[in-house]
């Protein structure tokens, strides 16, 4: 579905409020996708202004949607994190439905790949927010790098479901490569889980764990880790899981 930028901050919400209960058209991924081909200059200076309210809309449907649709704009990733940094701050009351939060704490994880040097602050934002609950499969590689004990505390709450499960994984490879020194005590966070669950976890720390320091002390300079002053081995790994 094509839709023509339209004049105003006013005509802006106009189209999407109005389309946002979809079904997207042929071809879209989300209802709000038409607005990702407006121009760049125009998405910044009329567009954003508009979706920048709608995250704190009433509306549950218009905030997913907004949310959406900042997931994939790309013109201004900075501006995007701070916003929604302020929201998790300030504003995290209007996003209590479990799946919305995660939805939110997702968003965040993801522009954390594009503007890096917010990747501390919007690990700690995704803690705020997640509070007792577990980490949402997509943020648990950056809470792994930069909140490892909260990601520890909140291990428990994982299920046996697939998406949890994945979560599990990506975090337990995640810490393997970047915080050594907490491995141990996150992998005993999960011996509750099923053998079958636990074996899987197992089997993810094991190409992390196999990289020379050499190149784990390159992949930490990135971001500023410290190199860890333990080494687990696979067999201490796999003790840890109750294995």
């Amino acid at each position: 579905m094509d839709v023509q930028e339209p004049a105003t901050e006013a005509d802006v919400e106009r189209v999407l409020r109005s389309t946002a209960e979809g079904p997207p058209a042929f071809g879209e991924d989300l209802p709000w996708e038409f607005a990702l081909r407006w121009s760049p200059g125009f998405q910044l200076t009329t567009m954003w202004p508009v979706v920048s309210r709608l995250l704190l809309d009433p509306d549950p449907t218009i905030r997913r949607r907004a949310l959406e649709l900042v997931n994939s704009w790309s013109v201004n990733d900075a501006l995007v994190v701070n916003r929604l940094l302020e929201i998790a701050r300030n504003h995290a009351g209007i996003y209590g439905d479990r799946e919305v939060r995660a939805e939110l704490a997702r968003t965040l994880a993801n522009k954390a790949t594009a503007v890096r040097s917010f990747r501390a602050k919007i690990a700690a934002a995704i803690v705020s927010l997640m509070s007792t609950g577990a980490a949402p499969k997509g943020t648990t590689a950056l809470l792994a790098e930069y909140e490892p004990d909260a990601l520890t505390a909140n291990a428990y709450a994982w299920d046996e479901d697939f998406a949890d499960q994945q979560a599990a994984k990506t975090a337990a490879s995640a810490m393997a490569l970047y915080r050594r020194d907490h491995l141990l005590a996150f992998l005993a966070a999960l011996k509750h889980r099923s053998v079958e669950s636990r074996s899987d976890i197992a089997n993810e720390v094991v190409d992390s764990l196999a990289i020379p320091d050499d190149k784990l002390q390159l992949i930490l300079d990135v971001d500023g880790i410290p190199m860890p002053t333990t080494r687990p081995t696979v067999d201490e790994c796999r003790r840890a899981l109750g294995l």
